[in-house]
């Protein structure tokens, strides 16, 4: 517990530990330490015991060759580990900071998959109307669109560009049947681990209010 360990090397017992003992107490720990016993004699059977008891190989004590290629092996496979462990680390972080900003972000951002929202930002909640992400669960996203330009809208999800994002203008309803005129982006996306598509909604004007691009 006091230090960081790479790699066990032992004997079947050394000043009165044995081997087993040692790799039962490493076990308990739940430390990734490879374990490599040395056998002192050339009995098949003493190496298959030794992988039973958890090392994973057994070297015979009169052939330092295949020792030295078996420790390096298992350093280099220990280095692997720790390196994919650290890159699990930094991504969950990646991942904590993305939803963060996905959260806090003034776009109206959603995922879509199979036509369904499986995340949504407040900002898309608030330019429809709706108070709580999860009212969008059950909401299509093709139910957003205004009747006029559905057909439109399922021609454009057919034919964008998975590998690049791509836009197109589209009247939309909020939550009281009022139009919106947004332009719509989409593109390729993973969420939670699954492959789905970006939408985000701009808005160019409502045709509620005055167009300031009359005036």
């Amino acid at each position: 517990q006091e230090q960081p360990w790479d790699l066990l090397l032992a004997t079947d017992e050394a000043n009165g530990l044995s081997a087993e003992a040692a790799i039962k107490l490493i076990n308990s720990s739940e430390k990734d330490i490879p374990i490599v016993l040395i056998a002192d004699n050339r009995d098949p059977e003493s190496i298959t015991e030794g992988l039973k008891l958890g090392a994973l190989d057994v070297a015979l004590d009169d052939d330092d060759e295949r020792l030295i290629l078996i420790i390096e092996r298992e350093l280099r496979n220990l280095d692997d580990r720790r390196q994919k462990r650290r890159a699990e680390v930094e991504l969950r972080e990646t991942d904590r900071r993305n939803q963060l900003l996905l959260d806090s972000s003034n776009a109206a951002i959603a995922y879509v998959h199979d036509g369904m929202h499986i995340y949504t930002n407040k900002a898309y909640g608030s330019l429809f109307g709706y108070e709580d992400a999860d009212e969008f669960a059950g909401i299509p996203i093709i139910d957003l669109i205004a009747s006029e330009d559905q057909d439109k809208f399922k021609e454009f999800l057919k034919s964008y560009d998975s590998e690049a994002a791509d836009s197109e203008e589209f009247s939309c309803l909020d939550s009281d049947g009022s139009t919106i005129i947004c332009d719509l982006s989409v593109s390729a996306a993973t969420y939670d681990a699954e492959q789905c598509t970006q939408v985000i909604f701009r808005t160019i004007f409502d045709e509620s209010e005055p167009d300031d691009r009359l005036k």
